[in-house]
């Protein structure tokens, strides 16, 4: 029998995202981040002619990092948007990307599935854990890579200083988080949704716990940073002075960083855009103080990351395996 509301939830879900994708939604994750998430496959020692799915795959940017690092696995792209499969299967052409539907993976086992950043946007999250359960053969792992709301990050701290820092009624979501966050799931909370569906947990760890939390801040738009500071709802009057500091620092950081990280658009634009010429010319006259802090803070969110893996962030890492129904 089909459930109506799941099913219309998820067809407005999927012209929500079209549209989005269509517009330019998720323009790249920087090549450091690409690093990480395939060195991170690579560990887990898929055999040749094994499975890989890319659950919630969007332009492929991450299916195509793992087809390049483990060339004889088969691996393969699934997403609900059409605009999304799209533009992977243009970009891609060495990929194979195919549309999310319950009918393609009636009888589809895989080694391996991995979301990456994917859960918190799912209109149903026990739901697709459940999809994933059935994608993944016994023995197989699942690798899900997304937001964290346990304690111990600089978001979380933040956001314990704000009446609305946490939106109970939605998932715990942290009151910055752009509308297409449903959720926030702790690192427990997902344990557990995970063992329901007869997996056990094999590996847990962290990232973004305070430079890693930076980077991303001030990789993103001024928007967010205003947001996540501003003066509003705060639980004591006293919490004003930190916030002031933190926007302070992150429009700091911010601008800094902006020739490093917008250069390179402009090398593509100048040639179409007489206009880009002179804003490439003041970037270029900032670009080498900018390129060393910008690469320092890659370099010490890395380097957390590497070294603080145990201390709860802001991103967390599950690797699942999943069990014999006996």
């Amino acid at each position: 029998m089909i459930d109506h509301s799941r099913y219309n939830g998820f067809v407005e879900q999927k012209r929500q995202y079209d549209i989005k994708y269509s517009r330019g939604y998720m323009e790249g994750w920087p090549k450091w981040k690409k690093r990480r998430v395939s060195n991170l496959i690579k560990k887990l020692n898929l055999k040749s002619g094994e499975r890989f799915l890319d659950f919630g795959c969007g332009k492929g940017e991450f299916t195509a990092v793992i087809k390049q690092e483990l060339k004889t696995v088969k691996v393969e792209g699934t997403d609900i948007s059409d605009e999304a499969l799209k533009i992977a299967k243009n970009a891609h052409s060495d990929c194979f990307f195919f549309e999310f539907s319950e009918e393609n993976f009636n009888h589809e086992k895989y080694d391996l599935v991995f979301t990456h950043h994917v859960l918190e946007h799912v209109e149903d999250i026990d739901y697709t854990i459940g999809q994933i359960a059935k994608l993944c053969r016994e023995g197989g792992k699942a690798v899900n890579i997304l937001p964290c709301g346990d304690r111990g990050s600089l978001e979380y701290l933040i956001c314990g200083w704000r009446i609305d820092g946490f939106d109970s009624a939605r998932g715990n979501k942290m009151f910055f988080e752009y509308p297409g966050h449903l959720r926030r799931l702790t690192s427990k909370e997902l344990i557990y949704k995970f063992s329901v569906r007869n997996f056990k947990v094999e590996k847990v760890f962290f990232a973004n716990v305070l430079f890693g939390s930076i980077e991303w801040i001030t990789s993103s738009d001024l928007k967010l940073i205003k947001k996540i500071t501003e003066l509003k709802n705060l639980k004591k009057s006293v919490y004003a002075i930190p916030l002031s500091l933190f926007r302070v620092f992150f429009l700091s950081i911010y601008f800094i960083r902006v020739p490093a990280i917008k250069i390179g658009g402009y090398f593509k634009k100048i040639n179409r855009r007489k206009k880009y010429r002179l804003l490439f010319l003041l970037a270029l006259l900032f670009y080498v103080p900018s390129l060393i802090v910008n690469t320092l803070i890659i370099g010490l969110s890395s380097f957390e990351y590497l070294i603080m893996k145990q201390w709860s962030g802001s991103e967390m890492y599950l690797i699942f395996v999943k069990s014999d129904k006996n």
